[in-house]
């Protein structure tokens, strides 16, 4: 299978600066048709398949970058919810930015850090258009890390 080098940059609130990783990843993912294709249930899939285990072995820098306390209620961190944002229909340079989100294991308290991260990112797409810049391609379910 064809790979190429995709950038991920993860977003935690206490890192001074993203985390900048490096990753091959299909090349069937970064086209310039990615906006059309993620509505296809077998490019979310490999979307998925090809992310998860990259974030996944990220997993513990975000939480050593997120805050100790839940976004929402201030208790301890329990887990850091992973949501990926792609630009890979940037076949120039292609990116996924990841933003991380501490959260307790009060079920509550990850619906509202889910819905908070929801609207951020309809933010994130509004402004793009609003610049005439490309939004982004797919995002997914907003991933727990434990």
């Amino acid at each position: 299978m064809a790979t190429c080098p995709v950038r991920f940059e993860f977003h935690c609130e206490r890192a001074p600066a993203k985390l900048k990783y490096v990753h091959n990843i299909p090349r069937s993912l970064v086209t310039a048709d990615a906006q059309a294709a993620q509505e296809h249930a077998g490019y979310i899939n490999r979307f998925v398949d090809a992310l998860r285990p990259i974030m996944k072995e990220h997993e513990a820098a975000c939480r050593a970058a997120s805050n100790t306390l839940c976004g929402n209620c201030g208790s301890p961190t329990v887990t850091v919810l992973q949501t990926p944002m792609s630009w890979l229909h940037i076949v120039e340079d292609p990116f996924v930015a990841i933003w991380a989100n501490p959260v307790c294991g009060k079920g509550e308290c990850e619906i509202q850090i889910r819905k908070q991260v929801e609207d951020m990112m309809s933010v994130v797409v509004r402004e793009g258009q609003g610049r005439g810049a490309s939004e982004p391609s797919a995002s997914m379910e907003i991933m727990s890390c434990k």
